[in-house]
């Protein structure tokens, strides 16, 4: 009776390993695929930013200044720089009159005289405060009368017949440079065609380097001077702005090797933005600038802009006048694939 109790155990055993090779495992619940998660939720928030960023300015290229007179130099004015209306030198104690005309002088100008000289000379006059006739290629009564106006503020004499001798012109690039190299000084002799000094290139534009663009406008700031930086832009071309920034000691200091390696300053967009916080993720559709795209709420297509952007998260506006104070989940996952953004 032993025996058998013995084998009707062993048979069992038996059977429950066979069992265990060949019945499938269940995989055990922890590792089982995961439901893909086709809904994130959304808030918003008040959102402003300021970083530092890197400008690459872009300079005009140098200039040669060259002298319509002959003589011995009797007074220098230039030790400052030069500006246009204002006296650059003396030769033979005669001003010499810095110009900054669209294009430069090349002759004796008489009344009756016409060309685009001659308008480059009355559209100068204007802008420096003298009555000629703006936007005209003749040399007029008035050309001629605001000419001598010009000279008389140095204290020269006008010619009696009201023409310009073109040895009273010293031409400028700019309405106000600074020189270099410069060759009139006291007691020097000069020459007409011989060259005076050289201008350095003008600060014509700063590029703000990997910023993206944007729908608004935000605020540069550079050793302690700010600019507008116009929606949609990654320049600065206020010409005052770069003007200003030219003439402070903080840029003059500065070598042109280092100011053509960029120079850091800060970005910021100003007045706080009313946005709503996204996953990165469930904005799809962006256009070249990257900027714009859409996302996906109830179901229903959203266009939005980027304001911003922190650690895995997109923070938008919409722009297609969706209310994202109404928002409160985005969709996101394989949904998306499919999605269009028109």
């Amino acid at each position: 009776m032993a025996w058998v109790c013995v084998l009707v155990v062993a048979a069992v055993c038996i059977t429950a390993g066979v069992c265990a090779v060949y019945l499938p495992d269940r995989t055990p619940a922890l590792l089982q695929q995961a439901k893909e998660v086709t809904l994130a939720p959304v808030e918003t928030q008040e959102w402003s930013e300021t970083r530092q960023i890197t400008l690459t300015p872009t300079f005009s290229a140098e200039r040669t200044l060259t002298s319509n007179s002959s003589g011995m130099v009797t007074a220098d004015w230039s030790a400052s720089g030069l500006e246009s209306g204002k006296a650059a030198f003396a030769v033979d104690g005669r001003p010499v009159m810095a110009l900054a005309t669209s294009q430069p002088l090349w002759r004796d100008l008489h009344y009756y005289d016409t060309g685009e000289d001659v308008r480059a000379l009355n559209d100068e006059l204007v802008r420096l405060g003298y009555p000629a006739d703006a936007n005209s290629a003749t040399y007029s009564w008035n050309t001629g009368n605001a000419w001598g106006k010009l000279l008389a503020s140095a204290g020269a004499a006008g010619a009696a017949d009201g023409s310009l001798s073109i040895a009273d012109v010293l031409w400028i690039p700019e309405g106000s440079v600074s020189v270099s190299g410069w060759s009139a000084s006291l007691g020097a002799q000069v020459m007409a065609g011989s060259q005076l000094a050289t201008v350095p290139g003008v600060l014509q534009k700063l590029t703000i380097g990997g910023a993206s663009v944007g729908n608004a406008d935000r605020t540069v700031t550079l050793y302690g001077l700010s600019a507008t930086l116009p929606a949609g832009q990654t320049e600065i071309t206020d010409r005052a702005f770069l003007d200003a920034l030219s003439a402070s000691q903080s840029w003059k200091s500065q070598s042109a090797d280092s100011l053509l390696a960029g120079v850091s300053g800060s970005i910021s967009t100003g007045d706080s933005t009313h946005v709503l916080r996204v996953p990165a993720a469930a904005v799809y559709g962006m256009d070249e600038t990257g900027t714009n795209g859409c996302i996906i709420v109830d179901g229903k297509t959203v266009h939005v802009s980027i304001a911003g952007a922190q650690m895995g998260v997109s923070l938008v506006t919409a722009t297609d006048g969706s209310d994202i104070d109404a928002m409160h989940n985005v969709t996101v996952g394989s949904a998306l694939r499919s999605a269009t953004c028109e």
